[in-house]
């Protein structure tokens, strides 16, 4: 009797566990396109002239630039080689950019309506040497006796039986390397048909490694440590300048019938048909904001930022949860941003 109670006991908890994990939230990754921080206005082609800076630093900067704005397909991008050769044919200087005047004669000849200018002022990995005292587990030489004098003997992960080892804790002492690195860079984007600066910004990034103990372990190597930092400080500029793709984890919802049937297909990434399941889902089940949140995901995925709103403030009057009424505020804050985006877009011929 005692048995088949806790039969029904470890049934009704393992059911509860599985229950508990089918409903569980998803998180699933959605691509969201973000408008540019900054609106350059009237700027559709532009060149990116030479940075200042040590070493290599500004022309692997201007390379990853250009490669970038390319990559953006918001910007046409005037060849280096171009603007180089016009730049040596007119005996033109950036000195004067902007000067009205010097910053129309420049851009008539360029062919641009902005050029983008800067200056690496940060360029540098440095390593840090040291010694620290770390108290670690040190074995005696030694191994443990029972009370009759006879080793204890105790089994390792595969089984086999070894002797218990007497330990101790000791200070030793540990010699380590750490590698940091910096880049700053400064960016000027001007308007050459007024010779306005419409945006000056600088940015930075640093890294540090993890200590590298008694030379046992490789630190990265320098040039690929300034290239990455190089690379992060020149995307985050060009994020300010032009709209970019950022995938979100958003959270899918489980629940009876047709809503956990839409939440399988939304996993596959099949949106329109688990639009149909959770639409059949609100029918069937009026009172569950799950099923309002999960259509209201489809529709924001879609596209469909209104009627995304109007799923997620049902949600929202059926139970106020911290994650409907983010949601219901993050849905409309996806609509100002649509609204920017499109006005940013607005006369532009991108590629596809």
């Amino acid at each position: 009797m005692r048995s088949f109670t806790k039969f029904k006991l470890f049934a009704l908890i393992f059911t509860s566990i599985f229950m508990g994990a089918a409903c569980a939230p998803t998180r699933v990754p959605v691509r969201v396109m973000k408008p540019a921080r900054v609106d350059l206005k009237g700027i559709h082609r532009v060149a990116v002239t030479e940075f200042s800076g040590p070493g290599q630093s500004g022309e692997l900067a201007v390379s990853i630039l250009n490669t970038k704005l390319l990559n953006s397909n918001y910007f046409d991008v005037l060849e280096r080689e171009k603007l180089q050769d016009v730049m040596q044919e007119y005996r033109l200087s950036m000195a004067g950019i902007t000067n009205p005047d010097n910053a129309k004669k420049i851009g008539q000849l360029l062919g641009v309506d902005g050029i983008i200018t800067g200056a690496v002022t940060a360029y540098s990995v440095e390593d840090e040497n040291g010694k620290e005292r770390v108290k670690e587990r040190i074995w005696t030489g030694k191994y443990e006796k029972d009370a009759k004098g006879n080793f204890i003997y105790e089994k390792d992960i595969f089984g086999k039986k070894h002797k218990k080892k007497v330990y101790k804790q000791q200070f030793v002492t540990h010699y380590y390397k750490i590698r940091r690195g910096t880049v700053t860079i400064t960016f000027r984007v001007v308007d050459v048909r007024t010779g306005e600066i419409l945006t000056a910004k600088t940015y930075s990034r640093n890294y540090t490694s993890s200590k590298v103990r008694d030379g046992r372990g490789r630190l990265k190597a320098q040039d690929a440590i300034l290239t990455d930092l190089t690379n992060a400080v020149v995307g985050e500029f060009v994020k300010d300048i032009a709209p970019y793709k950022v995938v979100l984890k958003r959270v899918i919802l489980g629940g009876p019938g047709p809503i956990d049937m839409g939440k399988k297909m939304a996993k596959n990434n099949l949106w329109p048909e688990a639009t149909k399941q959770w639409e059949q889902a609100v029918k069937l089940f009026p009172n569950k904001p799950e099923a309002f949140y999960d259509l209201g995901l489809a529709y924001e995925v879609q596209g469909r930022l209104k009627d995304a709103e109007k799923m997620y403030r049902k949600a929202v009057q059926l139970k106020p949860d911290k994650l409907f009424m983010k949601t219901l505020s993050n849905v409309r804050q996806a609509e100002r941003e649509r609204l920017r985006l499109e006005q940013q877009l607005q006369g532009r011929k991108l590629r596809r």
